[in-house]
């Protein structure tokens, strides 16, 4: 279940990250690039403009977990997978 995170961003559990990311209707660009270690990666989708208005997504390492934020106005957005 997400949880909800103040400033329009919602907090979500790894699978609903990967389901977003999977079922996002257009091209997303990561910064950094998936081949580069980091800990701090940024999903942005450049039809929406330059960046902050592009970026939808974020996921972020920290102490051995994982914190994942997604745009709230874009989880309503995205299809959901049927089942």
């Amino acid at each position: 279940m997400a949880i909800e995170n103040g400033g329009g961003w919602k907090l979500v559990s790894n699978s609903e990250f990967e389901e977003f990311l999977r079922l996002y209707p257009r091209p997303l660009t990561a910064d950094p690039p998936l081949g580069k270690k980091a800990r701090f990666r940024r999903f942005l989708d450049p039809s929406l403009g330059p960046w902050p208005e592009s970026q939808v997504a974020s996921v972020h390492l920290a102490h051995r977990s994982t914190v994942n934020v997604v745009r709230s106005d874009m989880i309503a957005s995205t299809p959901r997978s049927a089942g």
